[in-house]
């Protein structure tokens, strides 16, 4: 599933029922947005709508576009002068809840350093809220698996250099043979 164009997006929406409320060309402008603020390494894992900083049916900021990627949050929506432009980075997401009501529910995403609600209709808000957890989780474990095995890497080249220091400092190779060693390690 590539979903790097706004057209892309818009339409996963629509087909997975992940938000509504605004029509087919502000809903494309507020992905346009994401879409051209992808890194080339970024990854959307799931897009939805809803209401930005819900508070109740007459305080919010609007519809919003929002895209989970491999990398962050993206919160975004194109306005008729300007734009609003948010994002949380992946590792910063503490939570994510539920709320709801008698017709509408919020998604609560609780980072370090702010909450936000958004509100959507209380029919999507389990399934989008399930996924958005569920690829928030992969996707933390995804990113956190290259620096385990790169830290790994570096304590046992750590490790290596520092035995080979001692076999130095006790003269038992000499001092050709611990730069050779070492830079063979450090793929110099």
């Amino acid at each position: 599933m590539s979903l790097r164009t706004a057209e892309e997006m818009y339409q996963y929406c629509l087909d997975n029922n992940f938000g509504s409320g605004m029509t087919k060309k502000w809903g494309e402008k507020h992905f346009q947005l994401i879409a051209d603020n992808l890194a080339a390494d970024e990854d959307v894992l799931i897009c939805f709508i809803g209401l930005h900083n819900y508070i109740s049916a007459t305080k919010h900021d609007g519809n919003f576009a929002y895209a989970l990627t491999n990398k962050r949050l993206i919160c975004a929506q194109k306005r008729m002068i300007g734009e609003a432009f948010q994002t949380i980075a992946l590792e910063k997401i503490n939570d994510i809840t539920t709320q709801t009501g008698i017709i509408y529910g919020a998604i609560v995403i609780d980072s370090q350093s702010e909450t936000l609600n958004v509100c959507v209709d209380k029919d999507t808000i389990r399934s989008i809220s399930a996924q958005l957890h569920d690829k928030v989780i992969s996707a933390k474990q995804q990113n956190s698996r290259p620096q385990a095995a790169a830290s790994a890497s570096i304590n046992i080249d750590v490790e290596q250099l520092t035995n080979l220091k001692i076999l130095l400092d006790t003269g038992v190779i000499t001092q050709e043979d611990f730069d050779l060693a070492k830079n063979k390690m450090l793929g110099i």
